[in-house]
């Protein structure tokens, strides 16, 4: 389990961060952590593709289905922030991606070790986005 500095950590190198220093450089002005968002699910959302690629074809029934429910989320996600939606509903998205691609990385099936370690890293890296914008839904919001 991630703590709060250790999620913090993962936030500052995050492609969210990056996407919300760029987008405040360009305009002069920090973006509202919605346009960091909105972006962010924009650039996972092909890395989930990839995943069912790396499972195993015995697995993959079960595989589609688990990302197909990301895939979800993920859009879902994406409209509540584009349209400013409560920060509870989509909080509430955001954990059920890290929480089916959690169970996603359990019934993979992967045999191969570097498959197995490119399933990880790339499950990592969305989980890693998903908890920067977490880390940047306004408190007060939630």
């Amino acid at each position: 389990m991630e703590t709060s500095s250790n999620k913090g950590a993962a936030a500052e190198t995050s492609f969210f961060s990056k996407v919300k220093a760029e987008l405040k450089r360009l305009f002069l002005h920090g973006p509202g952590w919605e346009a960091s968002a909105a972006a962010t699910l924009t650039y996972v959302a092909p890395l989930v593709e990839t995943i069912v690629a790396l499972a195993d074809p015995e697995a993959a029934p079960l595989v589609t289905s688990l990302i197909q429910k990301v895939q979800s989320a993920m859009a879902a996600a994406a409209v509540v922030v584009k349209n400013a939606g409560p920060a509870p509903t989509l909080v509430t998205y955001l954990h059920a991606i890290n929480n089916d691609l959690a169970q996603v990385e359990a019934v993979a099936q992967i045999k191969d070790a570097g498959i197995a370690q490119k399933l990880a890293t790339t499950v990592a890296t969305i989980t890693t986005e998903v908890n920067a914008i977490l880390l940047a839904v306004p408190i007060t919001a939630v």
